[in-house]
């Protein structure tokens, strides 16, 4: 489930795009061709680099989702007794 949209293009992908559309004009392996694709390769570079430092609002919501389970968890542990036969359940491991 996604729970933001897609954003416009940023200007790495707006560049790239530029960069591939000019390629189209020339024949693989000529030297501007070369020289663009080195271009291309290191935007694509610095555009990995950005994603993968931003963290997706999707996994913030599921941390936090988890973490308050876990303190509901706790909280309901420190103000009821768990009866023998509850530990029972929980000390059983699945195979």
């Amino acid at each position: 489930m996604k729970l933001t949209k897609r954003k416009d293009k940023n200007e790495l992908e707006k560049e790239m795009d530029l960069l591939l559309k000019e390629m189209k004009g020339f024949v693989p392996g000529s030297p501007d061709y070369l020289m663009r694709l080195e271009t291309l390769e290191r935007l694509n570079k610095l555009d990995l680099e950005k994603k993968s430092r931003n963290i997706k609002p999707d996994t913030v919501a599921m941390i936090f989702g988890n973490l308050l389970g876990i303190g509901m968890i706790l909280s309901y542990e420190r103000v009821n007794i768990i009866t023998s036969k509850a530990i029972g359940f929980v000390l059983k491991g699945r195979v």
